[in-house]
């Protein structure tokens, strides 16, 4: 891909945004427009692919323990409220919970969705921190394809969300996201105070059960906002099937290469 199509794709990905997007949502920091998610995605690539580890090559890794024992207890608590919040909006819609729509007007009801789609976004933002914590302390194993792309595309996809579809059925994706970043970050509070707690295998293999089901969950109620009779946008519903297709599929394969062929190794020796 040339110079001149990598410009213009995030240009072409903008206008398109911007003919459909919400307005509340135009003069949001790191939201305005499609180059702010990009931005900030191009920065983390560079850091955690050349810039971090070759800052580390040298150095001692870091103990990084009571910054992400803090971290890790603001996640908690960010996520936590995030999913309560979703709770209370989706039992205040006057819309059949098989298909939310969306609500683009400065109610009350229609301006805490829009500022919960934001914080969803700064939340998938602040998730990029995971993998900095990864590099300073030379963790670079954990730095895989899986993770660092995971962690783009829920920062873009966020931004989608925001822009797009602030609410209605999106409540949805959120209140999963947050209560699975809840646990997950409960479980990274209790390793970094434990650091033998981070061998315990049922544990991590319960996590990535949990996400798997995330997506599962996800892939269906999205797929019920595509009938005919729901207004909720069909853009937003295909773009969250694709990804949580994607993501079943990535975080399969992890589970089966972590979980089960292992297991089937030792019974063979």
């Amino acid at each position: 891909m040339s110079f001149g199509s990598a410009k213009m794709f995030p240009a072409c990905v903008n206008n398109f945004v911007e003919r459909y997007a919400d307005s509340r949502s135009k003069n949001f920091f790191l939201a305005a427009t499609v180059w702010e998610p990009l931005g900030l995605i191009v920065v983390y690539l560079l850091f955690v692919k050349k810039i971090g580890p070759a800052l580390m090559e040298k150095r001692k890794p870091y103990d990084a323990k009571k910054w992400i024992i803090v971290f890790d207890i603001i996640q908690i608590v960010s996520n936590f409220y995030l999913a309560l919040k979703i709770i209370l909006v989706i039992s205040d819609s006057e819309s059949p919970i098989s298909c939310l729509e969306l609500d683009f007007t400065n109610s009350y009801q229609g301006t805490v969705q829009v500022h919960l789609a934001y914080f969803y976004y700064l939340l998938k933002v602040s998730d990029l921190m995971d993998t900095v914590f990864f590099i300073v302390k030379k963790n670079f194993r954990q730095v895989s394809y899986l993770h660092v792309f995971h962690h783009s595309l829920m920062v873009f996809m966020g931004w989608m969300g925001l822009k797009l579809a602030p609410g209605g059925h999106s409540a949805y994706f959120g209140l999963a996201n947050g209560v699975v970043h809840t646990v997950m970050y409960s479980y990274y509070l209790i390793c970094a105070y434990d650091t033998n707690f981070k061998n315990t295998l049922g544990v991590k293999k319960f996590v990535t059960q949990l996400q798997l089901v995330q997506f599962l969950f996800i892939f269906v109620i999205y797929a019920m906002a595509l009938r005919p009779s729901c207004g909720f946008s069909k853009i937003v519903s295909v773009l969250a099937i694709m990804e949580s297709s994607y993501f079943m599929y990535l975080f399969g394969n992890f589970y089966i290469d972590s979980y089960i062929r292992p297991k089937k190794g030792v019974k063979q020796q």
